[in-house]
């Protein structure tokens, strides 16, 4: 009998392969170009990398748009992020956008999925959606936001993937993800360790629990999103 693994869409943490699980590394941009990307085969299979709204510097963005190409070019990355728009952090949104837009055109020529960072941006980002018509699948990272929006984005076709938010223990925390879970779409949804250290298989048993069906089922389920998103 086959096992499905699990799959970690999105983590910062370098760390030795676990069994067979699936672990997709995220690398981004910050102050040094050339050290972006690393010699990381031997921990990860499969990787990703984008701009980064808190890194975005306008004299030095074009780089990391070529540095971005390149990539998509030799095959290296599986999606392009995380990258987004964050209304605490970063420089001013207009910026944000347009380099967002130009990840997404990137993301459409090279047909990669973008992994997105949304902080307080979510209409901007849903009207970017809805302007740009973009081919690739989008999916949200590490959401951790009221129901409404979670409609939002379900309703415009975004993907979800959850972290560790789902694992506080108070009882209103998970009331309020069991409900939340339970709206999106299992063909449509992710688990990842983000920069936790958490150990993925925490998160998606809680998931299971949540969602109210076996351990394996949910496996399953996500690695058939993850072979038909990331194919």
């Amino acid at each position: 009998m086959n096992v499905s693994p699990f799959i970690d869409i999105h983590t910062h943490q370098l760390k030795p392969k676990e069994k067979n699980n699936i672990v997709v590394l995220n690398q981004t941009i910050r102050d040094n170009f050339s050290d972006t990307v690393s010699d990381a085969e031997k921990y990860f299979t499969y990787r990703t990398f984008g701009l980064h709204p808190w890194y975005l510097d306008k004299k030095k963005y074009e780089v990391g748009l070529e540095k971005l190409q390149a990539l998509l070019q030799e095959n290296k990355i599986i999606a392009i992020g995380e990258c987004g728009l964050d209304k605490l952090r970063g420089p001013d949104l207009d910026f944000q956008i347009s380099v967002f837009e130009m990840q997404l055109q990137l993301a459409k020529k090279y047909n990669r999925p973008v992994i997105i960072h949304c902080v307080r941006a979510f209409n901007e980002l849903i009207e970017i959606k809805k302007k740009e018509k973009p081919s690739v699948l989008l999916i949200m990272h590490g959401f951790n936001n009221n129901k409404n929006i979670l409609k939002q984005l379900i309703n415009a076709g975004f993907y979800i993937s959850l972290g560790t938010a789902i694992l506080k223990e108070d009882e209103k925390n998970a009331h309020d993800w069991r409900v939340k879970i339970n709206i999106m779409p299992l063909e449509k949804l992710f688990f990842e360790t983000d920069d936790s250290g958490e150990n993925i298989e925490v998160i998606y048993n809680r998931a299971a629990i949540f969602l109210d069906i076996s351990l394996e089922a949910l496996k399953t389920q996500i690695k058939k999103n993850f072979e038909r998103v990331f194919s």
